[in-house]
């Protein structure tokens, strides 16, 4: 007979359940499972369960959408844990208590780095001018024209667009919307020239164009010195976790 609220595929997990996933003492683990309630007041948590057969408090696990759930959990010896994965439903008071402990827990997350908050509010500002000097340099290797003034304006919109989910990655929304913008500030700066919008609307989605390919670069390039660096310092894994559930279809109520 399945539960209301079924746990399936818990995760980590490595050829089925055959072998165990394993991490340093103190290493947070994350434990993701799929959670298919038949209402939307539910929950979930990992309870990790110690070598020597003691069980742990339950760790909350937060809904990530597609009822995927997720939480992350800690051991602080060596040996062979296991854990598994609890689910229930719940009242809308015990949710609506759970939201407001979830934001408290968040203030306090705050409260307890404002310093390095603060920091980054004063930095984000470089890194942002940097953004839209690196766009600005492009539009003269591009010879687009427009001014560095310009892109402080056009960059955080075209930005916001893209960002928008309704394609991979942005792709074809940046472009538009540099186009767009682009070929508006580039026909107001070209009065008399005709087709100046549509001239610098090109110009607009190819700008776009080489900007995404060179952060596609760059990204690539770190992500295969992150690899070798990996190669070369592998961690010492010397902590084994394994789930209850071994992979396999489970609910608990």
């Amino acid at each position: 007979m399945v539960a209301r609220v079924p746990v399936l595929e818990v995760r980590p997990c490595l050829d089925r359940g055959r072998f165990p996933a394993k991490v340093v003492p103190g290493e947070p683990l994350t434990v993701e499972a799929l959670v298919l309630p038949d209402t939307v007041d539910v929950g979930a948590a990992v309870v990790l369960t110690a070598p020597d057969g003691k069980r742990r408090d339950p760790v909350p696990m937060r809904h990530l959408g597609d009822h995927v759930w997720s939480a992350t959990v800690t051991a602080d010896a060596v040996g062979a844990w296991t854990y598994h994965v609890e689910s229930w439903q719940e009242s809308l008071r015990t949710w609506a208590g759970r939201v407001v402990t979830d934001i408290d827990h968040a203030l306090l997350q705050y409260r307890a780095h404002l310093r390095g908050i603060g920091v980054w509010i004063l930095v984000s500002p470089l890194t942002y001018s940097l953004f839209c000097l690196s766009v600005f340099l492009m539009d003269r290797a591009l010879g687009v024209g427009l001014s560095l003034t310009d892109y402080f304006v056009i960059v955080p919109v075209a930005a916001v667009a893209q960002a928008i989910p309704i394609a991979p990655a942005g792709w074809g929304i940046g472009e538009a919307a540099y186009g767009a913008l682009i070929g508006k500030f580039g026909a107001a700066a070209l009065p008399g020239v005709a087709d100046a919008e549509q001239m610098m609307r090109t110009r607009g989605v190819a700008l776009s164009v080489l900007h995404r390919t060179h952060v596609m670069i760059w990204s690539l390039v770190g992500g295969v010195l992150l690899l070798v660096d990996r190669q070369r310092h592998p961690s010492d894994r010397n902590l084994a976790f394994d789930s209850d559930d071994a992979c396999e279809p489970a609910s608990k109520s």
